[in-house]
């Protein structure tokens, strides 16, 4: 999954949490590809420490996208097997 599309879910996930954790995303990341790429591990694992749902198949495809986020791929390969 390229990067803009891993932003996408992960910006989505996201939303649906949005009132009720804050996540520390630089400003630059938003207008640099570089910044970005350095900035998702670290917002994916900020998003995987605190994302909750009680739906449990949306629960586990978010928690699935991610881990499929840059940072945290090993961690869905070890899951899917």
């Amino acid at each position: 999954m390229g990067r803009p599309l891993c932003l996408l879910a992960l910006s989505l996930t996201l939303a649906t949490r949005a009132n009720a954790q804050e996540l520390r995303f630089p400003e630059a990341a938003a207008a640099d590809a570089s910044a970005l790429s350095r900035a998702m591990p670290e917002l994916a694992r900020q998003a995987l420490a605190v994302y909750r749902d009680e739906d449990r198949e949306r629960y586990l495809n978010n928690l699935f996208r991610l881990q499929i986020a840059p940072a945290t791929s090993r961690t869905a390969a070890a899951a899917s097997c």
